[in-house]
């Protein structure tokens, strides 16, 4: 049965302009499961960089993103695709 989370509701613009909402929840050290204007936006708030995890593509998105600069503190990539 799916439930409502609680938690805070945000929103930050990328720099193209596009919104992109995000939902915080929980207690510690920011855990990011989108990219890098989500990441400078918590990271902002919390005062340092975030750890995040992707999962798949988006494991090449977070490598995009920390190639360009992104707040990451530490990176999980699991089950990235292939070469």
């Amino acid at each position: 049965m799916l439930r409502p989370m609680e938690g805070s509701r945000y929103s930050v613009t990328s720099p193209d302009g596009v919104r992109i909402g995000l939902l915080t929840a929980g207690s510690g050290p920011g855990l990011l499961l989108d990219v890098a204007t989500v990441a400078a936006a918590l990271a902002g708030d919390q005062g340092g960089p975030v750890d995040v995890v992707g999962h798949s593509i988006g494991a090449t998105c977070v490598l995009g993103a920390a190639a360009l600069g992104a707040p990451f503190r530490r990176i999980v990539l699991y089950e990235p695709p292939g070469p």
